[in-house]
């Protein structure tokens, strides 16, 4: 009797050290990523390049520059550019009136609806890379690597999140955002995805992920489906301007 005792606790160590080094390989791919992500903001500075497609349909190339924890983005939007600055939770956009912080603009769409409400959904989702690859870790399941490209399928939750313009957060803090940005964001249903990162010798060089499912607007419904791809480049070596008309948007609450 006490050797079979024996025979069935060796058993259960071994069944428990396998299960944890099948744990412990199983997050190998994401840490890795996520060293990637912060020898990127160690570095101090890098520029990169966002293309989008909705569908089959090429939405533009957003470009940007992050330097003395400062992003500066330029956006393609309706035949024009607009620029985006963020520094730490503080965001300004260039409008037609001029310089506008996040809370100035979070006040106009309680009172406008269409572009006033998009632009602030787009700004507070707005994120220099090194941040947003956190994000699209989090909403990762699994990551395997082969060769120097780490790919996962995204959850249902996070590839809503990513479809629906979501933040991450508390309920309050949510409810908080919703009420100062006017209506309810679009619902999400049957969201899915997935994510790459190329990583060599540390250094991560690019990531795409897409994302797709059914939007509702109210009564109406419609697919989408959207592929972001990022690319980067001169890290260590960006420099980005802020103009003063910005800077004095970026104080903090």
């Amino acid at each position: 009797m006490k050797q079979t005792r024996s025979v069935d606790m060796k058993a259960a160590v071994i069944a428990a050290a396998a299960l944890g080094l099948a744990s412990a390989l199983g997050a190998q791919p994401t840490q890795e990523v996520q060293q990637a992500a912060r020898a990127l903001a160690r570095a101090g500075s890098y520029s990169w390049k966002t293309t989008m497609q909705f569908g089959q349909n090429r939405a533009g190339t957003l470009t940007g520059k992050y330097a003395n924890r400062t992003a500066v983005i330029t956006i393609p939007f309706r035949n024009q550019e607009t620029q985006v600055v963020i520094r730490g939770r503080q965001r300004a956009v260039k409008t037609q009136e001029g310089w506008k912080s996040l809370a100035e603009l979070e006040q106009e769409a309680q009172q406008q609806q269409g572009p006033r409400r998009f632009m602030v959904m787009m700004l507070r989702n707005l994120a220099p890379p090194h941040w947003e690859v956190r994000r699209l870790l989090r909403a990762a399941q699994s990551v395997k690597k082969e060769g120097n490209v780490y790919s996962a399928d995204l959850s249902a939750e996070g590839a809503r999140n990513l479809m629906s313009f979501r933040r991450r957060g508390r309920p309050g803090q949510q409810q908080q955002a919703q009420e100062r940005e006017g209506p309810p964001a679009p619902q999400v249903e049957n969201g899915k995805g997935w994510v790459k990162f190329w990583v060599r010798d540390g250094k991560l060089q690019k990531y795409s992920f897409h994302v797709e499912g059914t939007m509702k607007f109210g009564e109406r419904e419609f697919p989408m489906s959207r592929t972001t791809t990022v690319e980067l480049s001169k890290v260590g070596e960006t420099k980005a301007e802020v103009p003063a008309e910005a800077k004095a948007k970026l104080q903090p609450r």
